[in-house]
């Protein structure tokens, strides 16, 4: 943007060196196309009057464009960053349930481990040798 105006003040200031020197008097030998050169020096001045509200217009209008893109553009980013939050909600959930499901099945799986040596103890005739508080349930390590 500033880029542009400043090459908006560069051509304005052009085009207003341009009509000054038009407007320079004119000495005697050329009094005689000084109509001539007058009218076209004010049809110059009327043209860069008109260029200049059509450059304005311009960039009244990349102004009001920029403003509506940056708008829309914050408002994509909300969006996408809301969907991203809901998508980490839905995965951590999901991974919750797995989680609780996986320490489940540990808790059974040392529960039967529990059983199985209780049982191989009794048979074996070492009672009390595998105690069950001796064995750490695989759940609380987690």
């Amino acid at each position: 943007e500033d880029r542009s105006g400043g090459m908006r003040e560069e051509i304005l200031q052009a085009m207003d060196e341009k009509v000054a020197v038009c407007r320079e008097p004119l000495s005697s030998a050329k009094e005689d196309r000084s109509g001539v050169l007058l009218k076209r020096c004010d049809e110059l001045d009327a043209r860069l009057a008109s260029q200049k509200v059509h450059v304005e217009a311009h960039e009244q209008r990349f102004s009001s464009f920029a403003e509506r893109l940056e708008g829309l553009q914050q408002e994509v980013f909300d969006l996408l960053h809301q969907g991203a939050q809901k998508r980490r909600e839905e995965l951590l959930a999901e991974v919750d349930g797995q989680m609780r499901v996986l320490r489940e099945r540990m808790d059974t799986l040392s529960e039967l481990m529990d059983e199985l040596m209780l049982r191989q103890a009794s048979s074996d005739g070492r009672k009390g040798r595998f105690m069950r508080s001796a064995l750490p349930r695989l759940s609380e390590e987690f």
